[in-house]
């Protein structure tokens, strides 16, 4: 166990992500991520806004996805 000492209220979202996957040793970037939606010759991207943790199979953001958009996200193979 090791307590991570964090003034939640001095930091961003973001960097209170980026401070807790660092310690868990995940190298991850908060950046612009663009994701194929469909396998379609009309090619669908989506672009979002977080950590994409490729080995843990997850998208983390710190950003409201709309609704119309969910199932681009939830129950998805990020690997």
């Amino acid at each position: 166990m090791k307590v991570i000492e964090l003034d939640l209220a001095a930091l961003e979202n973001k960097e209170i992500m980026a401070r807790l996957l660092n310690e868990l040793g995940e190298q991850a970037a908060y950046r612009e991520h663009r994701f194929s939606a469909s396998a379609s010759k009309d090619r669908l991207n989506i672009t979002a806004w977080g950590f994409l943790l490729a080995k843990r199979g997850m998208f983390v953001t710190d950003r409201e996805i709309p609704e119309s958009l969910h199932r681009f996200f939830l129950k998805r193979d990020w690997r």
